[in-house]
């Protein structure tokens, strides 16, 4: 008989996979930051937070100021889902954000990643996402 412990994900969501970073032309670099799943708590409240939000927000915003609104929205919640990291800097909302919003290659692979239930719970996913040399590669193939 099948137990329903098989399908609970909240413990590995919360824990996070390391994953190594790539320098905008694809070379693998030493830094990695810890992603947590989209099935996290973080990213949960995180949601929590955005739906308030958006409740809240009111409707006489300009497109400029209400794109701002949704960007920053869209940043928090994938801010939520890093819960460590290598560099030098301290692991704080904000200065996440900051590496976020300089870094939209990474802030997208992140938001690629944690919303990839294979990435977190089959037994073969990598710690690290394929280079985009080796991706374009095996294309090739």
């Amino acid at each position: 008989m099948t137990s329903m412990n098989e399908f609970f994900t909240r413990d590995t969501a919360n824990e996070g996979k390391r994953v190594y970073l790539h320098t905008p032309d694809g070379v693998k670099t030493e830094h990695w930051v810890l992603v947590r799943s989209v099935d996290s708590d973080a990213y949960e409240q995180a949601k929590i937070q955005r739906d308030r939000a958006l409740l809240d927000a009111p409707d006489s915003q300009d497109d400029d100021a209400y794109n701002a609104f949704i960007r920053d929205t869209r940043l928090n919640m994938i801010a939520s889902v890093i819960a460590g990291w290598s560099f030098d800097e301290e692991l704080t909302p904000e200065n996440v954000r900051v590496f976020l919003d300089k870094a939209p290659q990474i802030a997208r692979e992140i938001e690629q990643l944690s919303s990839s239930r294979s990435f977190f719970y089959t037994g073969s996913a990598s710690s690290s996402a394929p280079s985009r040399k080796s991706a374009s590669k095996k294309a090739k193939r």
